[in-house]
């Protein structure tokens, strides 16, 4: 993860693994919070990343690189997007059609 955060110009970057249709962070750079790994995350109650992106990612299975998140209408309402840096990459890993995680970089 420091290395894929370096690269991308990030501070903080979080691993998402998908299991049982669950969304589990699995690892982390950059954060001062404590999480707790392999515990079950809901995004949409999670402070630690911006379910917007997240969501949109899974939906079209793009990428999502936003320089200015707070200018885009549709992500300014997301929670984490409000208080937290503006830059975000939001990346889907797939294994042929079945997508394994998701990536946050920020």
């Amino acid at each position: 993860m420091n290395l894929l955060a370096e690269n991308a110009g990030a501070q903080i970057g979080i691993l998402f693994l998908i299991r049982d249709d669950k969304l589990l962070a699995v690892a982390s750079t950059g954060l001062s919070s404590n999480i707790t790994f392999d515990s079950a995350i809901n995004p949409e109650e999670s402070d630690i990343s911006s379910s917007s992106a997240l969501n949109y990612v899974s939906r079209t299975h793009n990428s999502l690189i936003l320089e200015n998140a707070q200018e885009h209408q549709i992500y300014s309402r997301d929670l984490y997007i409000k208080k937290k840096p503006s830059k975000i990459i939001a990346l889907l890993a797939t294994n042929k059609t079945r997508t394994i995680s998701r990536i946050s970089l920020f």
